[in-house]
């Protein structure tokens, strides 16, 4: 059962590569974008960073805000002022 569900999940990444290339917010898609008329063209402005930076920040606010929480509760847990629940 275990090897069929493998098999399956691998097919399904192999059937569907070549549509996930062809994402419109790829790199190598956005490396190549003019914007001043809106097509492709070899001028680059700036919205690969933008998307580079974007995604940076959706993985840092998660992270800090764990991270401000563990540090909080376990200052409170060793100072004993952690209410109980």
């Amino acid at each position: 059962m275990k090897s069929k569900s493998i098999l399956f999940a691998a097919a399904l990444v192999f059937t569907f590569a070549g549509v996930s290339n062809a994402c419109p917010n790829c790199k190598d898609g956005l490396a190549h974008y003019d914007a001043a008329n809106g097509r492709a063209g070899t001028s680059t402005n700036g919205l690969q960073a933008g998307f580079n930076y974007s995604v940076m920040f959706m993985l840092a606010v998660p992270v800090s805000i764990l991270g401000f929480g563990v540090t909080k509760v376990r200052k409170l847990a060793k100072e004993g002022r952690l209410p109980e629940f």
